[in-house]
Formats: structure tokens, C-alpha cells, sequence
């Protein structure tokens, strides 16, 4: 799965939209699968960490058989 555009760093308490379709026009759903100490939360496909950090996430496509996962830095 392939994900164009995907954001590698945040900054704390400022929603940041993680990209809606893969590279094949697929629905992504996200969500965390390590939060860290970065408090990360995932709301209608935007992530909002409260610390400092790193998080990783993970985007699955809508038939369920595919996902990318991602490290994202927090400052």
C-alpha cells in the first residue's frame, strides 16, 4: 500500500490531516498503533498529540486487506 503525501511531522495540540486515499484512490481509515508519551488521538482521519514524541499510525484501505503504517514525529 502506498500513501502519497503522508505527513512525517506534527506539532503538539494542532490537528494534522492524514491523507484520505493510497495511491489507488482507496478510502484510508487511520488509527494509532503507539502512541508513545505524545497523548495522540485520531478524529475523522486527523491526528492531535498534546506532547512531544513519536507516534505511529496506521492506515488501512476499505477492503481491509491492505494498510501502511507510519512513524510520525511530534515536537
Amino acid at each position: 500500500l502506498t500513501v502519497n503525501n503522508m505527513p512525517t511531522t506534527a506539532t503538539a495540540n494542532t490537528p494534522l490531516a492524514l491523507p484520505a486515499t493510497d495511491s489507488a484512490q482507496n478510502a484510508l481509515t487511520w488509527t494509532i498503533v503507539n502512541a508513545g508519551d505524545t497523548g495522540a488521538t485520531i478524529t475523522d482521519n486527523k491526528l492531535t498529540a498534546t506532547a512531544a514524541g513519536a507516534v505511529t499510525v496506521k492506515g488501512t484501505a476499505a477492503d481491509g486487506k491492505t494498510t501502511a503504517v507510519q512513524t510520525i514525529t511530534v515536537s
